[in-house]
C-alpha cells in the first residue's frame, strides 16, 4: 500500500510539473502574440500614413540606426510584407496555443483521477 501511495505522489508531482510547463509555455505565447499584433498595429499605421504621401515626396527606410533612401514602392511592399508576416505567425501561434489547451486540459483531468483514486483509497 505504501508503494501504491509513493506511486500516485510521483504521478502527481509530474503532473503537477507538467501542468507547471505547460502554462508556461502559453504565457510565453501569449507575449509573442501581443508583441506581434503591436508590430501589425504599427505598421498598418505606418502603411497608411506612407500611401497618403505623394509618389514623388522622398521617403526614407529604418535600417538599425540609420536612415536609407528608398522607393516609395519599396516601402509599401516592405509594410505589407511584414505585416502579412505577423499575421500568418500570429495564427500559428493561436493554434499551438490551442492544442496546449487541450493538452493542458487533458493534464488537469489526470490530476483530478489521481486525486480521486487517493481519497477512495484514503476512504
Amino acid at each position: 500500500m505504501a508503494t501504491v501511495d509513493l506511486e500516485l505522489k510521483r504521478q502527481f508531482q509530474e503532473l503537477g510539473m507538467k501542468v507547471v510547463e505547460t502554462q508556461a509555455k502559453m504565457k510565453q505565447i501569449d507575449a509573442a502574440v501581443d508583441a506581434l499584433t503591436r508590430s501589425s498595429q504599427r505598421c498598418n499605421l505606418t502603411l497608411t500614413e506612407v500611401k497618403s504621401l505623394a509618389p514623388n515626396v522622398t521617403t526614407y527606410q529604418s535600417v538599425g540606426r540609420m536612415f536609407v533612401k528608398a522607393q516609395h514602392e519599396t516601402i509599401t511592399k516592405d509594410l505589407e510584407t511584414a505585416i502579412k508576416l505577423s499575421t500568418e505567425r500570429v495564427q500559428e501561434l493561436e493554434k499551438n496555443k490551442s492544442i496546449l489547451e487541450k493538452s493542458l486540459k487533458d493534464k488537469e483531468n489526470s490530476l483530478r483521477e489521481i486525486i480521486a483514486q487517493r481519497q477512495q483509497k484514503s476512504d
